[in-house]
């Protein structure tokens, strides 16, 4: 998961890390309370036993596997970057490819726009 979070990381044309969590909704779960019971896989620093409040996130990101997931095609979660500025992302899974063969791919497939800035009043350089 940590791996997938450098693939959005990178094309949003970020520069300024910040904590980070992937939010794996139930299927059944709709509206504001949906992520509530979701499964959570945060930064490293921000993972449940990081020495920082407890309460602030669930698994470690970089000791879950995409694989182990058991993700299928057309699921949706959603990802918060920078808890601060809450940049939510909602990331549709498109293909889930059996391990072995080319199966390393992993990143972002479509891109809609231009991403905003990270921090909106950034002057153009």
């Amino acid at each position: 998961m940590d791996d997938l979070h450098e693939e959005i990381f990178h094309a949003f044309g970020r520069h300024e890390e910040h904590l980070y969590s992937f939010y794996l909704p139930q299927p059944e779960a709709r509206g504001r309370d949906r992520l509530r019971d979701a499964e959570e896989y945060s930064h490293p620093m921000a993972a449940t036993g990081s020495g920082l409040d407890d309460d602030i996130g669930g698994g470690d990101a970089r000791k879950a596997r995409l694989q182990s997931l058991r993700l299928r095609a057309g699921q949706r979660f959603e990802y918060l970057f920078d808890f601060g500025d809450s940049w939510w992302h909602d990331i549709l899974v498109e293909e889930v490819r059996p391990a072995g063969g080319d199966s390393s791919f992993l990143g972002v497939v479509e891109k809609r726009g231009r991403a905003p800035r990270q921090y909106p009043e950034e002057l153009d350089e």
